[in-house]
């Protein structure tokens, strides 16, 4: 009986320090995940803001070639002049030729 006892006490306090650490090592999981959170909605937030300001840069450009009268030249592929002839590298026509 006694042995058992004896073992039993060292099992314990075994349990109870590997319970501690337990709680300590979710402690900090739960402070990472929170600090990640943040630095989360801090990157998203500037993000938004960056973008913003470009909006804002290309807006005020775009009025500044309006103003001055001048060919505002498009800013996306799909609106360029379907007349010229595309091709990709290998020298493909990308559009079908018109059967006469």
């Amino acid at each position: 009986a006694v042995v058992s006892t004896q073992s039993t006490g060292g099992k314990d306090q075994t349990d109870e320090a590997m319970s501690s650490e337990l709680n300590m090592c979710e402690a900090q999981n739960a402070e990472y995940r929170y600090e990640i959170e943040t630095l989360v909605r801090e990157l998203h937030d500037a993000k938004n803001k960056y973008y913003m300001q470009k909006r804002k840069e290309r807006n005020l450009k775009e009025r500044e070639r309006h103003m001055a009268g001048g060919m505002i030249p498009p800013l996306i592929s799909s609106q360029r002049q379907e007349s010229v002839n595309r091709f990709t590298g290998g020298g493909f026509n990308l559009k079908q030729a018109q059967k006469a």
